[in-house]
């Protein structure tokens, strides 16, 4: 069960950003095609806002990625708890990049 862990750091924005192209495509899709005569329509700013979030998103997860593999493997191979070694591992990343 401790071995889901290691598909949590970037299975949270992994999701995020496809939840959010979901949301961009229906949206972009009523935007061309409107289904009922809408007043407020969202204008096309917040539509490529929500693109370039999406893609954001996706990156973060595409790039931290290999370091939550990285950390699995280090934790099995040594016999450490992944949780533990997840924690400890994104605890020293964040303070090392903002300068703790």
């Amino acid at each position: 069960m401790s071995d889901i862990v290691a598909i949590v750091p970037h299975g949270v924005f992994e999701f995020a950003g496809f939840a959010l192209a979901i949301v961009l495509g229906i949206e972009s899709a009523n935007h061309i095609l409107p289904i009922i005569n809408q007043k407020n329509r969202k204008n096309k700013f917040i539509l490529i806002a929500m693109l370039l979030l999406s893609l954001t998103f996706i990156g973060v997860a595409a790039f931290i990625e290999p370091f939550d593999w990285l950390i699995y493997s280090y934790a099995k191979n040594n016999g450490i708890s992944v949780l533990e070694a997840m924690i400890m591992a994104y605890r020293n990343l964040i303070s090392y990049f903002l300068g703790i």
